[in-house]
């Protein structure tokens, strides 16, 4: 029994327990070793924000403006590289002013850093010379694009002329020059018709024909637009710390539906291929999904075999594509059963209970379960009688669980 001197945690328990101390300790909080500063422009010019930011594993960056989400567009382009990140806003408005949040989030913890975006009027008429010359150099930019088209279509024009060139020179034809040997004999005695005999070599021609190697292009099977299409579907970008585990998801997607076999994709999850979906949040909402569409067994499985943390890593990911196999959909139907809150840490919590099967003279078997499950606990109700040993079913909303029957 639970909180007993006989109870001993099953070593499953032992082992998820020093896995997640595993992670815990290779893992950093987020920080922001340069954050953003306040900005005063005028109207119409331009507004840079700028911070660097550190942590392990690395965090997902966010930018906010007055507490909505920014999204890239003519106006507003945002940069994430090497551990740094900027937003930039360009002919700046009233509109634009405000507070700017940029949210860095990983599975160690959050961080933020805030600044302020003040705009100052300008004149009308400052403001429509501005206008004027804004609109003169996208006119001159518009011209240097076609400058530069025209360019290179005189260049590819160039290359196919050359090349037209060379396999001709390479088609001609080698001609062997034939001339005809005449041989003749004089005799003395007799006076005879002497015919001229000839002989004439055929003419052959050789012409040199050059095979010109195939170039093999080796198509992608997976294809960014398919990839980009599908996340644009399901709003990735309202996932959060989960759009990269889900842009990882709709590849694993696109790779089955151009005909990629499970175990490669399996093999690759196993060099690294796929590194979002081995943190815990993605690991967590894999899980969960598998619960809610009741295959639990395959997650029991995992946990009472796999006896490493990698071995329950690839585990974890083979049971979420047994669970696609088994409903015969494809992973742009299941990617629709995620939710943010999936892709949220929960802590491991142990619930013992026991289910009483029915026997006869008095005797009765015991079985106890241990189970993995989020915040939530479940409620006890055992009944025992001498005379009587009545069945009680136990509803677990966790999907794990391992049965031990003793005598």
């Amino acid at each position: 029994y639970l909180n007993t001197k006989e109870y001993r945690k099953p070593e499953w328990v032992t082992r998820m327990e020093d896995m997640k101390k595993q992670l815990q300790v290779s893992q950093s909080a987020p920080t922001f070793i340069q954050e953003i500063n306040d900005i005063r422009v005028l109207e119409l010019e331009t507004a840079t924000f700028e911070c660097i930011y550190s942590g392990t594993p690395t965090p997902d960056i966010i930018w906010y403006h007055n507490d909505k989400i920014i999204r890239r567009s003519k106006n507003i382009q945002i940069v994430i590289k090497d551990k740094k990140t900027s937003i930039t806003i360009l002919n700046v408005t009233k509109e634009d002013a405000g507070t700017y949040v940029c949210k860095a989030t990983s599975s160690a913890g959050t961080v933020v850093s805030k600044a302020t975006l003040f705009c100052t009027e300008i004149p009308k008429e400052k403001k429509e010379e501005m206008e004027l010359k804004l609109a003169r150099e996208n006119e001159e930019k518009i011209k240097l694009e076609k400058v530069k088209l025209e360019k290179r279509r005189e260049e590819k024009k160039k290359q196919k002329v050359k090349m037209t060139f060379e396999e001709a020179q390479r088609a001609s034809v080698d001609v062997k020059e034939v001339q005809v040997m005449e041989s003749t004999k004089q005799i003395t005695e007799t006076t005879q018709k002497v015919q001229s005999e000839s002989t004439i070599e055929e003419m052959t021609e050789t012409r040199t024909k050059k095979r010109h190697a195939k170039k093999i292009l080796k198509k992608e099977v997976v294809e960014a637009t398919e990839v980009e299409e599908i996340l644009h579907n399901l709003r990735a970008m309202e996932f959060g710390p989960g759009e990269l585990p889900l842009r990882e998801l709709a590849t694993v997607g696109v790779m089955l539906k151009h005909g990629v076999h499970i175990e490669e994709v399996i093999s690759q999850y196993e060099t690294d291929h796929f590194p979002a979906l081995r943190t815990a949040p993605a690991q967590s909402a894999m899980v969960q999904v598998v619960e809610r569409e009741g295959h639990s067994a395959l997650i029991s499985e995992v946990l009472t075999q796999e006896s490493t943390t990698e071995q329950t890593l690839v585990g974890v990911f083979r049971a979420f594509l047994k669970m696609i196999e088994l409903k015969h959909a494809s992973v742009e139907e299941v990617l629709e059963m995620f939710y943010p809150a999936d892709f949220q840490p929960h802590a491991w919590e142990q619930v013992t209970s026991q289910v009483i099967t029915e026997v006869s003279s008095h005797e009765f078997a015991e079985v106890s379960t241990v189970t993995v499950q989020e915040s939530k606990q479940l409620k006890k109700k055992i009944k025992k009688t001498y005379q009587e040993v009545k069945k009680e079913g136990m509803q677990i909303k966790s999907s794990t669980s391992i049965k031990m029957s003793n005598k």
